[in-house]
């Protein structure tokens, strides 16, 4: 039984239409490889406590719903510039 590689190139917009259909604990557990592909175990690392402090604060922020999105930033910021 011979054992071979195939190097397989996927359109990057038929990536994000495949993502899309996922559900959302498979997403999770996408965002999770993912998270861990670009950041590693994080064992490497010299962490800055106040920027692990900081980045916690927004995730806390985050769940709780209390975020803008882009579109009512700009909204928000073109008011206040009239």
């Amino acid at each position: 039984m011979s054992s071979e590689t195939v190097n397989l190139s996927i359109p990057f917009d038929f990536l994000l239409q495949a993502i899309a259909q996922l559900d959302s604990t498979e997403k999770e557990r996408l965002w999770e490889f993912l998270d861990e592909d670009l950041h590693g175990d994080g064992e490497d690392e010299v962490a800055d406590p106040q920027e692990e402090a900081e980045v916690a604060q927004v995730y806390r922020e985050y769940e709780a719903g209390d975020y803008l999105t882009l579109d009512e930033y700009v909204a928000q910021r073109a008011d206040r510039l009239l």
